[in-house]
């Protein structure tokens, strides 16, 4: 089949100017053998071009409110934030960094969409914002100039239903349609999570994620529509990533009221990375009163994550008294993690008043942890001290695996001395 377009072939050259008003309001990539097409309003209709072996087709459609800047870069984010490094990405090449550049203060009003045809079929698709420099290397790129926002919508969606989650055409095509402003978008990643395989439905509620408040009313519909299990799980990291009042609410209300223990526990986890105020006190309160151990864990987990003052407090409490000596333990355990000087005044009372043999156990795994010499101190003190033979055995299994030296000169010597 031929061509249906209009093509006017071009060599480009990075830098060039153009005057050709078709290309006014169009960022096209550098070094491309760029041909125009205005007549296809549909990428699915890019069928003539497939008798071609290898080329790329590209379009641009308006972007959803908020996104920032989608592109390339090598290196470490920090280099990037820094600006020791820029930013740009190679047609055809994912080895780069990726993700959406928010402190160039560039908004993005519309996405780039480049999709890859080899021996018929699309075998690359990746998706850019208009900011983002492209490099084509000499490669061939049909630009389709009047594509219809709503008909890449539905040849996107097609196209996250042919993967299985792990291929990149799929999880890319995923990706591209979140950034479509239109909320037909919404629609699509909304039916495909609810009707998909795992895989490919677990990719739509994670791009559903990423669309901010345009999507939150579908992902609090999926709560209610979706039976428990690892796709409804998923919800919680993406009302995290929300991060909104609403979403905040809807974490609370999930990690209190859900019947199901995973889905409680993952929200309290997501909760605590919102950073939200309502986040403290929901985690105190399930930390100490849900009925499920590994959800207390996951609240104490999720004390751990805040990193304040507060959180410290509560997570001694809850250490000090709490009536589970596992919830003690694990409470001991997320201290020591985030608040390791809170935890090292409670280990020395641990080890003077604990009676239960577990608890005891776990803290002198925790004293192994704590940083600068803190630790293998404590545990020396526990071999040399009045201890039960048990709790100097594991003080001197841990003290063992430590790399401090002084500790283990002092080790060496203890033992000398007894066995003279």
């Amino acid at each position: 089949m031929k061509p249906t377009g209009i093509f006017a072939s071009m060599a480009l050259l990075g830098g060039l100017c153009f005057s050709v008003s078709a290309l006014a309001q169009r960022t096209p990539p550098a070094n491309a053998v760029l041909d125009i097409d205005t007549a296809i309003s549909n990428p699915a209709d890019a069928a003539g071009l497939r008798d071609r072996a290898d080329l790329w087709i590209a379009y641009q459609v308006p972007a959803v409110d908020g996104l920032t800047s989608p592109c390339c870069w090598s290196g470490s984010l920090s280099d990037l934030d820094r600006g020791l490094i820029g930013v740009g990405c190679t047609l055809g090449q994912h080895e780069n960094n990726f993700g959406t550049v928010t402190d160039r203060g560039l908004k993005t009003f519309s996405v780039i969409v480049y999709a890859r045809w080899q021996q018929g079929r699309v075998t690359d698709l990746q998706g850019v914002g208009q900011h983002c420099p492209v490099d084509a290397q000499g490669q061939r790129v049909v630009w389709l100039e009047q594509v219809e926002e709503n008909a890449s919508i539905a040849w996107l969606t097609r196209l996250m239903h042919q993967g299985d989650g792990a291929n990149s055409v799929a999880d890319h095509a995923g990706m591209a349609l979140a950034w479509h402003r239109s909320e037909k978008a919404t629609e699509a990643l909304y039916d495909t999570a609810r009707e998909s395989p795992e895989a490919t439905a677990g990719n739509a509620v994670f791009w559903l994620g990423q669309r901010g408040d345009a999507a939150l009313p579908a992902l609090i519909k999926l709560l209610d529509e979706l039976e428990p299990g690892d796709i409804r799980e998923a919800i919680n990291f993406a009302l995290g990533e929300n991060g909104s009042e609403q979403a905040v609410e809807t974490l609370v209300r999930l990690s209190r009221d859900d019947r199901d223990d995973e889905q409680r526990g993952g929200a309290l986890f997501w909760l605590a990375q919102t950073g939200a105020a309502a986040a403290l006190p929901r985690l105190d309160d399930a930390a100490r009163t849900d009925p499920s151990e590994d959800v207390r864990d996951q609240a104490l987990h999720g004390l751990a994550e805040l990193e304040t003052d507060a959180a410290a407090d509560v997570l001694l409490g809850i250490a000090k008294d709490h009536s589970s000596t596992e919830t003690r333990s694990q409470a001991l355990f997320w201290l020591a993690q985030s608040y390791p000087k809170q935890a090292a005044g409670h280990l020395a009372r641990v080890f003077r008043d604990e009676k239960n043999q577990d608890v005891l156990e776990q803290a002198i795994f925790v004293a192994s942890e704590l940083p600068d010499g803190q630790g293998s101190a404590m545990l020396l003190a526990l071999v040399k001290g009045d201890y039960s033979r048990e709790v100097k055995r594991h003080a001197l299994f841990w003290l063992a695996q430590s790399d401090d030296e002084t500790a283990l000169d002092e080790l060496q010597a203890l033992l000398l001395n007894d066995a003279r």
